[in-house]
């Protein structure tokens, strides 16, 4: 982590200096071990879904909903790091060189998707993405999450081809960033994105596409606002997770769920 400005700005798109900014951001942003929580809580809630999808015979509605907190939550961590100057380049790196590791066990584990790259694809893109909205002009950041939103209304099932979480998986971590960094106009697009990230899903049961995502999207909404707010409490305590632990523990649980479904 660097304290420095990102992309060699000092604005993040309200005018402001980055430090006179930072002073401004609202209590959420954290370090140590509440980001450590939060990130035990995301990978609780990914492993209870991805056993939901991947090996129970009828996967659960509400076991997948509370599965749509691990995504937002992620996201969280990401914009808290980059909101303090995170190195962009060497961590969309590290997420690409894992992410192509990861895939040929991601699509053992979800044969239904070979095409589909994994999340750490699309966290490596929603970080490159963040990076280079954050200090550019207001406009700007209003025009590329304004015309994403577009096309994610206009063409659902494109938007989410490619990647997991599609191109709302790609947007949401800019979005996050920028609130987080003091954008409150980019709250709209926010909450455009989480819903987006849920529309066109295909979650159990079926059921109305619109109403189906908005009610996953409260889930997430509120059920990720309850996570940060449990992982506040521990504000000023030190880390507690090993730095690469989540790197070891993505690609190892996938493996576990493909081992598992090669045995079964």
């Amino acid at each position: 982590m660097t304290g420095s400005s990102l992309n060699g700005r000092d604005d993040i798109g309200s005018g402001k200096p980055l430090n006179a900014a930072r002073e401004l951001r609202p209590p959420v942003l954290m370090n140590g071990a509440p980001l450590d929580a939060i990130k035990l809580a995301a990978a609780a809630v990914m492993v209870a879904d991805h056993v939901n999808s991947a090996i129970i015979t009828t996967p659960e509605l509400l076991a997948w909903r509370f599965g749509r907190l691990a995504f937002p939550l992620f996201c969280f961590v990401l914009a808290c790091h980059i909101a303090r100057g995170m190195r962009g380049q060497a961590y969309v790196g590290r997420l690409l060189v894992l992410g192509a590791f990861t895939q040929p066990i991601f699509s053992a584990a979800f044969p239904w998707s070979p095409r589909e790259a994994n999340v750490l694809i699309t966290l490596a893109a929603g970080t490159a993405i963040a990076i280079s909205l954050t200090g550019r002009s207001a406009w700007l950041q209003h025009a590329v999450l304004g015309l994403g939103t577009f096309v994610i209304w206009q063409w659902p099932l494109l938007a989410r081809t490619g990647v997991d979480f599609g191109l709302a998986g790609m947007l949401f971590p800019a979005a996050l960033t920028l609130v987080i960094c003091g954008a409150r106009t980019h709250a709209l697009w926010l909450l455009a994105l989480l819903f987006a990230l849920n529309y066109g899903a295909n979650r159990p049961g079926g059921g109305p596409a619109v109403l189906g995502a908005a009610i996953d999207a409260l889930y997430a909404g509120a059920g990720s606002l309850a996570v940060v707010g449990c992982g506040a409490l521990l504000r000023g305590r030190p880390r507690f997770l090993p730095s690469y632990a989540l790197y070891a523990f993505y690609p190892g649980h996938l493996l576990a769920l493909a081992l598992w479904r090669a045995w079964a």
